[in-house]
């Protein structure tokens, strides 16, 4: 988890790593949703709204010091192994958000470290909607918008180059009408703005 780390105090405070570098992967959910939907409309959103998520972040904290800055490039995707079926139709939910990032870090203890980041940058969406009985016949809805994040980190030193830790993260934005279009597909555009508000937990 940590490329490298000082040692130390500042005044009576315990260095935080200069540098940080964090691979993280674990469960993920969207929170919207979408009215005037059936039943089974419905049923389909809840499981294209449940995946993973995997983050790649790198954090600068110059001497140690409390703050820092970073970036972030994270994915989303609601079924890594096969697509969602729905009357016929597999789908395929994908989330990109790729920003730079303000961070806070701080040591509780020689091994234990506490932080805090936020971010602003592009965030970009796909559905992918293939024929089950003709995989080759394949489209997709995608749109591109500013998305932001912030996120709640704890880890724990293993050695002075490595740890492991955990993270809460909010990655969110709208979408546009006007920012989403369609390949190969028939059905009409989204006509109001679409949330996308996402929770990590990695």
């Amino acid at each position: 988890m940590y490329d490298s780390g000082q040692r130390g105090k500042i005044g009576s405070r315990i260095k935080a790593p200069v540098h940080d570098l964090s691979l993280h992967f674990g469960p993920s959910t969207i929170t919207n949703r979408t009215k005037g939907l059936s039943y089974s409309e419905q049923q389909l959103e809840k499981k294209l709204s449940n995946g993973l998520s995997f983050v790649l972040q790198y954090k600068c904290h110059p001497k140690g010091n409390l703050y820092g800055f970073g970036l972030i490039a994270s994915r989303y995707e609601a079924d890594i192994t096969k697509k969602i079926e729905y009357q016929g139709i597999g789908f395929a939910n994908r989330l990109d958000y790729i920003a730079p990032l303000f961070s806070m870090s701080t040591a509780l203890s020689e091994r234990w470290l506490l932080g805090i980041s936020f971010g602003l940058g592009y965030l970009g969406f796909k559905q992918t909607l293939t024929d089950i009985s003709d995989p080759k016949r394949e489209g997709y809805f995608s749109g591109s918008t500013v998305g932001a994040n912030t996120a709640l980190n704890v880890g724990y030193k293993l050695n002075k180059h490595l740890g492991i830790g955990g993270e809460i993260m909010m990655v969110g934005g709208v979408f546009h009408p006007d920012n989403i279009k369609t390949t190969n597909i028939s059905a009409p555009k989204p006509k109001e703005k679409m949330g996308a508000n996402r929770f990590d937990f990695t």
